[in-house]
C-alpha cells in the first residue's frame, strides 16, 4: 500500500503546484516566463519581459520560500550569468511573492511603525460532481518591520479526491492504481 500513498503524494504535489493564484502557481509562472522570455528575445539583457520575470523568480525560489530554483536555475542561471545578473535567489524568507488574487492588510504596531500583511486568497478548481462542497484557503505571511524574525509555516491538508479532482489526471490514476493493486 505504501506505493499507492506514494503516488498520491506526487499527485497532491503537483496538484498544489498547480492551483491558480497560489503564491507556488505564480512563482512556477515568473519562472517559466522568464526562460520563454530569454529562448524568444534576441537581446535578452534588455529585455524588460524576462529582466521583470527573473527578477521576480529570484524572489520567489530560494530554499526559504518554495525551492524552485534548484529546478528553473539549471536554465536561468546561464541566461542571468550572461546579463551580469546574480544567480543567487534572494533569502528573505516566505512572502516575498504576492499572487494576483491578494490583498495586502496594513496595521500600526504598538511603536508606531507599519506593518504590511499580503493576504492571498485562493479557491479550490471546479469540481463536477452529484454533490457541490466549495471551500477557500487564506494565508497570511507576516513582513517584518525590525529586526525581528518571523517565521510562519503551514500545512494544507491534501485529500487524494481533491488532488485528483478538476485536473483531467483521474482516470488515468485510477488505472495506475487498479495496476499497482494487481502487482502487489
Amino acid at each position: 500500500m505504501s506505493a499507492i500513498s506514494d503516488e498520491l503524494s506526487i499527485f497532491a504535489d503537483f496538484h498544489k503546484r498547480q492551483e491558480p493564484g497560489s503564491a507556488a502557481y505564480s512563482c512556477h509562472e515568473a519562472c517559466g516566463q522568464a526562460i520563454l522570455a530569454a529562448r524568444a528575445s534576441k537581446d535578452v539583457c534588455s529585455d524588460d519581459d524576462f529582466l521583470t520575470n527573473y527578477d521576480t523568480c529570484l524572489k520567489c525560489s530560494g530554499p526559504d520560500n518554495i525551492d524552485i530554483w534548484k529546478i528553473y536555475g539549471q536554465t536561468l542561471s546561464g541566461f542571468g550569468e550572461i546579463c551580469g545578473l546574480s544567480t543567487i535567489p534572494v533569502s528573505n524568507g516566505p512572502g516575498d511573492l504576492v499572487s494576483e488574487n491578494s490583498t495586502v492588510l496594513t496595521s500600526t504596531t504598538s511603536s508606531g511603525s507599519m506593518t504590511s500583511l499580503p493576504i492571498s486568497i485562493t479557491a479550490p478548481p471546479t469540481m463536477l460532481a452529484t454533490t457541490a462542497i466549495e471551500t477557500s484557503a487564506i494565508s497570511v505571511i507576516p513582513t517584518p518591520t525590525t529586526s525581528e524574525t518571523v517565521v510562519t509555516t503551514g500545512v494544507v491538508p491534501v485529500s487524494a479526491a481533491d488532488a485528483l479532482s478538476g485536473n483531467g489526471l483521474g482516470p488515468y490514476l485510477a488505472a495506475v492504481l487498479v495496476a499497482l493493486c494487481a502487482i502487489a
